[in-house]
């Protein structure tokens, strides 16, 4: 028997009391709930730009829109170079770095992969080795071929297909980031399906207390909580979209090498910077990479800190998290590197 789950959020902030939030809204896109909340500072016309980015993101990288602007190069894949805007280029391009500094961790080509699953779909499917074999060999980035001087992006091999679910909601979220600034806000909370990003504090000398939750099912509960002011804090974790066949958890993170979910010691991964996009592409990779390679890799990032929740009920963190500690949820255990 199968059995799906989708949990739209892995990450909370505390506010200062319930009465704290005067005016938000609620909106479905990107395949999530997101509510952006800014206080007694947002005007209709704030959420209404809003709105309209998110409409314009799901509109350009959304590949189960038939018309948005990933669908259009994937069809056009082995046949013709496609135009696109300067926002789709800009971001393939920067995923194509981020494949690269990563070393492969994060492949915004693998989506022939992401399609034979079929995860978060309402029938998805183990497929065997052999087609995963055949669909991995469409999933090579260098055969991404992009041009400066008209803008346009080209697959070089039929079937391939680029899946930019693992940093789209990023780029969303600083563009809606920017509108806010743009308007004057000043203290706000964008939260894209557990995609966050802080702006101010929560009052004057009071920086946010944000929660990462338990990664288990049916439970909202913090694991750790710590201190952070505008900063963006993204989760990647096997808890998010998963289905269960035959007793065995397959879940939506996937090893770029062997086209199976990672199988490694990790629940969760939360990425702590400045900037969205990136730490959406990374809160992914270093899942992939692992504790021990993806400890060391996040290290080497200046500004950008990090958060490991184990199978073994381990809290593992980078120094600035380490120092901002506010509380730690009884069944975990804070463990050093």
């Amino acid at each position: 028997m199968k059995k799906i789950l989708i949990l739209l959020s892995v990450f909370f902030i505390f506010s200062c009391s319930g009465k704290d939030i005067q005016d938000y809204k609620v909106f479905y896109a990107l395949d999530t709930v997101c509510r952006i909340s800014l206080y007694d500072q947002g005007t209709d016309e704030i959420y209404k730009a809003i709105e309209q980015e998110l409409l314009l993101t799901e509109n350009l990288f959304n590949s189960h829109i038939t018309n948005s602007e990933i669908s259009k190069i994937n069809s056009e894949a082995g046949k013709n170079p496609v135009i696109v805007s300067p926002e789709t280029f800009n971001l393939v391009q920067k995923s194509i770095e981020l494949w690269k500094s990563t070393e492969g961790a994060f492949n915004p080509a693998l989506g022939p992969v992401i399609s034979l699953w079929k995860i978060g779909s309402e029938n998805p499917v183990v497929p065997d080795s052999d087609t995963i074999a055949e669909k991995l060999s469409l999933c090579n980035p260098d055969q991404i071929i992009i041009n400066n001087e008209n803008l346009s992006i080209f697959l070089n091999t039929p079937g391939m297909a680029l899946d930019l679910g693992g940093i789209a909601k990023g780029f969303c979220a600083e563009q809606i980031k920017n509108i806010c600034i743009s308007e004057g806000i000043t203290k706000g909370i964008i939260d894209l399906g557990g995609n966050i990003i802080l702006i101010g504090e929560k009052k004057p000398g009071y920086p946010w207390t944000a929660g990462i939750r338990t990664p288990e099912e049916n439970t909202f509960d913090a694991a750790i909580s710590f201190s952070c002011k505008d900063k963006t804090i993204v989760t990647s974790g096997i808890y998010e979209r998963f289905f269960i066949k035959d007793g065995v958890l397959y879940h939506h993170i996937f090893n770029p090498e062997t086209g199976f979910p990672v199988e490694n010691r990790l629940l969760s991964v939360s990425v702590i910077s400045e900037n969205s996009i990136t730490a959406d592409a990374l809160s992914t990779a270093i899942f992939v990479m692992g504790l021990e390679k993806g400890m060391e890799y996040v290290k080497k990032i200046p500004g950008t800190e990090a958060v490991f929740i184990t199978k073994e009920n381990e809290i593992f963190t980078t120094a600035g998290i380490r120092e901002n500690i506010i509380f730690v949820n009884p069944a975990y255990k804070i463990k050093d590197f």
